[in-house]
């Protein structure tokens, strides 16, 4: 294989190009959903990520081996997803611990929407108790079939475990959301 990074893919993707482009816009497409369905932010941005650490990886002379190539995409797209909860983790527990850290003059619209919904999900967070929220971080950072090993339990006790939290939390927000436009 020879030419640009870029090229390369494609070339990864299908011999014929016009095909390849094709499977690389209908992959792009998913990983937008997958990031969409994840609820994170810039879906569009962290799929160009995803195909920017494919091309790198490819580069360095790795080779897409999965029957479907979208596969390797998705390996990247979790790995990304990972980074972006553990980031999001990371800055909740130092937002709580010191929320003086985090103000700042200026901060741009998108800063203030973060901080906002880091605020409404730590008063969410507030209707469990503390060894709940923390297993309903572990269950998102860390998977459930790592932690259900790490409890002992099986994987659907534990999402069993983990809907009951969230409807707590649902039901919170819902009082919340009807005391809101009662008060108006």
């Amino acid at each position: 294989m020879s030419g640009t990074p870029g090229d390369i893919l494609l070339q990864a993707l299908d011999p014929d190009p016009t095909r390849a482009e094709t499977k690389l816009a209908s992959i792009r497409t998913l990983l937008i959903r997958y990031f969409e369905f994840n609820w994170l932010r810039d879906p569009e941005d962290l799929a160009q990520e995803v195909i920017c650490r494919v091309i790198k990886s490819l580069d360095e002379g790795k080779k897409i081996t999965a029957t479907k190539p979208q596969s390797y995409f998705y390996g990247f797209a979790a790995n990304i997803l990972k980074e972006q909860r553990k980031a999001f983790y990371k800055q909740s527990v130092s937002m709580i611990e010191d929320p003086s850290t985090h103000h700042r003059t200026g901060a741009s619209q998108r800063e203030l929407d973060s901080m906002e919904a880091r605020i409404y999900l730590d008063e969410c967070g507030q209707v469990l108790e503390p060894d709940e929220r923390e297993l309903l971080l572990s269950y998102y950072l860390d998977g459930r079939e790592k932690l259900s090993r790490r409890m002992g339990i099986t994987v659907p006790n534990l999402t069993l475990q983990i809907h009951r939290l969230k409807k707590r939390i649902r039901g919170h927000v819902n009082k919340e959301s009807k005391t809101d436009t009662s008060d108006r």
